[in-house]
């Protein structure tokens, strides 16, 4: 939304005669929209950002635990719901600044966005274990990884966070309205074993990788 300055005051309609060197045009929607001045969204989003970051440069300069730091992180991610809610926002049809367009437009290039990331993950030769709405998640292969990090930067012009993670469990799985089991077991490397009742055949999935080298099966 900031990059491409989408905003319900920018968004050129059909009777507006404006070239097209003067707009961003969306993919998939083809929704016009100025490239200035400055949209409120793009005004609002701007200072959120960088107001985030410094109270993450303040964080850095608190001590762990201690009651000034716990208002800083706090702060921080209030922040950062109130950012990542302005797209949900805008499509919210009792909102004061909802605008069809404006939602559509920033699904389209967040849809756009992630299917490129995969293909040239792909590409890459990264299988891609997870994808969702802002992130992919990729087998750990380092050389690859930064060659897609690198890509990322450049050709789409987007900051990235990357973690690394031995285990993880997609709890969204969870809610998938699939066929059920009635229990199964899990054993880990270290030998323990454990219950898992009543998940999905989804969650059975994600379960196995979240114990990636253990052996899961069901019980009667």
């Amino acid at each position: 939304m900031v990059r491409y300055n989408i905003s319900p005051d920018t968004l050129v309609k059909a009777e507006d005669s404006v070239g097209d060197e003067l707009v961003h045009v969306i993919p998939q929607v083809g929704h016009r929209f100025r490239k200035a001045p400055d949209g409120f969204y793009k005004i609002v989003l701007t200072s959120l950002i960088e107001g985030r970051k410094t109270i993450k440069r303040e964080l850095e300069n608190q001590p762990s635990g201690s009651a000034v730091y716990k208002v800083l992180k706090e702060r921080e991610r209030a922040v950062k719901v109130i950012t990542n809610a302005s797209y949900g926002y805008a499509g919210w049809a009792g909102g004061r600044w909802y605008l069809r367009e404006v939602a559509e437009s920033a699904t389209a290039l967040g849809r756009e966005t992630i299917m490129k990331t995969i293909e040239k993950a792909k590409s890459l030769g990264l299988e891609i274990i997870y994808g969702d709405t802002d992130s992919i998640f990729v087998t750990n292969d380092k050389p690859k990884v930064d060659q897609l990090l690198d890509w990322v930067d450049k050709e789409l012009k987007l900051e990235i966070v990357q973690r690394r993670y031995t285990r993880i469990l997609f709890n969204e799985a969870l809610r998938w309205p699939a066929s059920r089991w009635n229990s199964g077991y899990c054993r880990t490397r270290g030998g323990s074993r454990r219950l898992v009742k009543h998940s999905s055949t989804g969650a059975r999935a994600s379960l196995r990788l979240f114990a990636k080298g253990a052996v899961c099966e069901e019980s009667d």
